[in-house]
């Protein structure tokens, strides 16, 4: 077994999951305030006749590129 394997909840909660990843990698802990903002959305956004205000929708699209673009480097892949 990996020393780094960590087994993760299936769960909507972002700053759980980010708690267990800091065990490995405290330099993650950049991405707390941006995983806070897009935590509500897992749940909020999937049922019929919700709908997000465009501005709201290009924020969570923001900080959602920047933990995407962070990772990516951080496992070293390219930020595509």
């Amino acid at each position: 077994m990996h020393k780094n394997l960590i087994r993760f909840e299936r769960r909507h909660e972002l700053a759980p999951l980010l708690d267990l990843c800091l065990a490995v990698d405290k330099g993650l802990e950049v991405l707390r305030d941006d995983l806070a903002s897009l935590e509500h959305y897992a749940v909020l956004i999937r049922y019929p006749g919700v709908n997000v205000p465009s501005e709201m929708a290009e924020q969570a699209f923001t900080a959602t590129e920047r933990v995407r673009t962070f990772v990516r480097r951080k496992m070293g892949l390219s930020s595509q």
